[in-house]
């Protein structure tokens, strides 16, 4: 499997732009629209991680690897940006549908790999998971 980017979206960034919320959906995405857009918008734009980000990579890493699987760069970002957004005081909360800190480190690598349209690594991840999402969530099985 390549870890190129343009493997999930040739003629980047254009082809990215093409990706809709609503086929992240489609593809089970439940992040909410805001933290969708707000993703590929800090992937766009070419800022730099933080340190601390930068160690949220690692965990990428280290749940892909254990499903056998190489995240690419862009999807280590895409997972560390997001991971970034979980504020300490709201692990326990029930806070809004869609909001990456109420889901789980595989959870999250799980909509990373939506996000990106690497359906085969979703497919793999979860196999690999198969009880990452909440009961109710059935939906995910795809």
């Amino acid at each position: 499997m390549s870890n190129r980017p343009e493997q999930y979206w040739p003629g980047l960034p254009e082809e990215r732009n093409n990706f809709s919320y609503l086929k992240y959906q489609a593809l089970g995405g439940c992040l909410n629209q805001d933290f969708f857009e707000s993703s590929l918008v800090f992937l766009d734009s070419g800022q730099q991680l933080r340190k601390r980000e930068k160690s949220y990579c690692l965990s990428c890493r280290h749940y892909a690897g254990l499903a056998g699987l190489s995240p690419n760069l862009d999807q280590e970002i895409i997972y560390a940006y997001l991971r970034a957004m979980m504020p300490p005081a709201r692990r326990e909360e029930n806070g809004k549908n869609g909001s990456p800190w109420l889901l789980s480190d595989q959870a999250l690598l799980a909509e990373v790999f939506l996000l990106t349209e690497d359906a085969d690594s979703y497919r793999q991840l979860v196999a690999s998971f198969p009880n990452i999402f909440m009961k109710k969530d059935k939906r995910r099985a795809a």
